[in-house]
């Protein structure tokens, strides 16, 4: 297991009160895992787009799909989100995300092709696809609801964006009990400050923030069976 995730923009202060806490313990995996790619549309890497990823969205694409070639074979239950634009912000659905993130953005956020998940990313037949309504992928979802179905008890969050919607399901995923698994190089952000200070906070008591390599190397030694 890799070391806790402690990016260089963590002060000597922040980090001598980290390392005097004792947070930052590794979970790691447990018996059966999921694995989760949240809203990976379009617009994640369309420049053009007002909320695409410049920063690190293409590595982030290139990363999930190396995880999805290993993990498919495998038979592990995989499920996408996406946040449909006629969908979540055109009525009381959105809440006072629509006053906060997206009044000047109304048009763009009604469109439905930026929403679509990526080609590069297509879920295949068997798996699911949840239009979620909150940055949460577990709330107003079926999401627990599946998980349970497959005893799941592990979860490998990928997606964009770190500081918004990952953070957001990686809290909900924790307080359900769910191990996390946060793969460093599949998770995407507009600002490389949020990003790097959403996954020190993460991996601090929530997940295990990990290179995607130490992913590969699980799903290399999982068990099929269990998932047959």
């Amino acid at each position: 297991m890799s070391d806790p995730f402690i990016p260089g923009i963590i002060s000597s202060t922040d980090l001598k009160t980290y390392r005097d806490s004792g947070v930052g313990m590794r979970v790691g995996f447990g018996a059966k895992t999921a694995l989760l790619v949240v809203d990976m549309c379009r617009y994640i890497v369309d420049e053009r787009s007002p909320l695409s990823c410049r920063f690190n969205g293409r590595q982030a694409v290139e990363s999930i799909s190396k995880l999805l070639a290993k993990a498919r074979p495998v038979g592990i239950p995989t499920v996408y989100t996406t946040q449909r634009g006629s969908e979540p912000y055109t009525s009381a659905t959105g809440g006072r995300l629509v006053n906060k993130a997206i009044p000047k953005l109304s048009a763009f956020a009604q469109m439905e092709e930026p929403h679509e998940i990526l080609e590069e990313l297509k879920p295949e037949s068997k798996e699911i696809v949840i239009v979620k309504p909150k940055p949460s992928a577990f709330f107003g979802t079926q999401l627990t609801s599946i998980l349970l179905f497959h005893r799941i008890d592990t979860i490998i969050v990928t997606g964009a964006v770190t500081s918004g919607c990952i953070r957001a399901t990686v809290d909900s995923a924790a307080a359900l009990n769910f191990r996390v698994i946060v793969p460093i190089e599949c998770v995407a952000d507009r600002f490389q400050t949020s990003h790097e200070v959403a996954l020190f906070d993460m991996d601090c008591f929530l997940a295990d923030v990990v290179p995607v390599q130490e992913v590969f190397d699980h799903l290399d030694n999982i068990d099929h069976d269990i998932y047959s």
